[in-house]
């Protein structure tokens, strides 16, 4: 899957639940009263293991990833993300 569709895909169903869950009234009291609050978090996705089968012959493998997610800690919510295919780009 392509790096912008799945940062569209976090977007899109970020939008969605949130507008579900402020309909709920399911959101968590504010952190900081008066602001919005995100966290950003990171994580380093390493080259994967061939474990399917068809794979494990092919020597080669995809290159090591990184992503920056967004998270609205009052929806406890991933509302965005910034994926970036290859680790050495950063």
């Amino acid at each position: 899957m392509e790096t912008d569709v799945s940062a569209e895909l976090v977007r899109e169903t970020g939008t969605s639940m949130e507008a579900i869950i402020r309909h709920l009234n399911g959101s968590l009291p504010d952190w900081l009263p008066g602001y919005r609050l995100k966290i950003l978090d990171g994580n380093a996705i390493g080259a994967s293991e061939h474990r399917l089968k068809p794979l494990r012959d092919c020597n080669s493998a995809p290159l090591p990833g990184q992503s920056l997610v967004v998270l609205d800690p009052s929806l406890m919510l991933a509302i965005d993300v910034f994926p970036c295919e290859d680790a050495h780009a950063l």
